[in-house]
Formats: C-alpha cells, sequence, structure tokens
C-alpha cells in the first residue's frame, strides 16, 4: 500500500487578500473622489518629481554637520582612542 499525502487547502488566503483590496479600493476612492485626496494627491506627486533636488540638498546639509563635528571632535577623539586603549591595557594585565 501506497502512503496517501494528505494535503491541507489553507482559506485564509481569501480573507487577507479581500481585505487588502478593500482598504486600497477605500484609498483610491479617497484619494481620486474628494477635493482633499487629490489635494494630498498632487502634493505626493509634486514630492516626487523633485525627490532629486531635495535629496541633494538634504545630503549637503548632512556632510556640512558631519564636516563641522569633525573639526569640532579632532582633539577629543584623539583623547578618547588614548582612553579606550589604556582601559584595555588594563583589563589584559
Amino acid at each position: 500500500m501506497k502512503n496517501k499525502q494528505v494535503t491541507h487547502i489553507n482559506h485564509g488566503n481569501f480573507w487577507t487578500g479581500f481585505s487588502l483590496g478593500s482598504i486600497l479600493a477605500l484609498i483610491a476612492l479617497y484619494a481620486f473622489g474628494t477635493k482633499k485626496g487629490r489635494n494630498y494627491l498632487q502634493k505626493i506627486i509634486s514630492v516626487a518629481e523633485n525627490w532629486e533636488d531635495h535629496l541633494e540638498i538634504l545630503v549637503k546639509e548632512v556632510e556640512d554637520v558631519v564636516k563641522n563635528r569633525k573639526q569640532e571632535n579632532k582633539g577629543e577623539n584623539s583623547d578618547f582612542v588614548g582612553q579606550l586603549l589604556d582601559k584595555i591595557k588594563s583589563k589584559s594585565n
């Protein structure tokens, strides 16, 4: 006699897909069916179109902050490294 494999069918995926589809349909109705939703949609589109410009500005600001912090902490970092090495040496003895 051969062993018959029992297959379990998961019906839970139907309700998950139905819920997700309902939520997406409601979002689409709000975005396209109301004035407030269309305004939000226009704002999202304008930000997406200008994403590269916003990203360049953000990267330049982060670079400036990092450079300033490096200059401010230049002397402190060497002291920190020295203290760290001293602690490592003391623990190894």
